[in-house]
């Protein structure tokens, strides 16, 4: 009985180190792309994303009208801005961001392209902005109302 909860004890501690001496190559990609999460850097050496605007309203559509708004932003950080991703909360809102780095102070722009084909009534589709940025999630968002001509 002994022998058994020694061993137990060696392969718990055995365990321990392991996970102790786990390099930053096995941590999670995400904590990855957001230093911050990683090893408490300061978030005033990080880029910074700020948007003139983060709402959009198109009003009143007609039914099958494609429509875009360009949400510009600028990099008040102090490190270059990398996007990696803009998801929109429908497949009728497609993103279209910049694929280079941004420079701090550096201003650019974030296209939305809205398809009003088959919808009709009013409407909310965020975007979701992933960045090496803290937060690295920002949203913007866009609204109107569709109707049939």
């Amino acid at each position: 009985m002994r022998i058994g909860l020694i061993i137990s004890v060696l392969f718990l501690m055995t365990c321990t180190e392991q996970e102790a001496t786990k390099s930053k190559d096995d941590v999670n990609v995400s904590l990855i792309n957001n230093p911050v999460t990683l090893d408490d850097t300061d978030s005033t050496q990080m880029p910074k994303i700020q948007f003139e605007e983060d709402f959009y309203t198109f009003g009143e559509l007609v039914q099958g009208e494609v429509v875009e708004h360009r949400f510009k932003f600028k990099n008040t950080g102090t490190a270059p801005l990398l996007i990696s991703e803009a998801r929109a909360s429908c497949g009728c809102t497609v993103p279209k961001w910049p694929k280079e780095p941004i420079m701090p102070g550096q201003e650019k722009s974030i296209r939305i392209k809205f398809d009003s084909k088959g919808k009709q009534g009013s409407f909310r589709k965020t975007i979701t902005i992933h960045a090496n940025t803290h937060p690295s999630m920002n949203i913007i968002t866009i609204t109107g109302n569709i109707i049939i001509n």
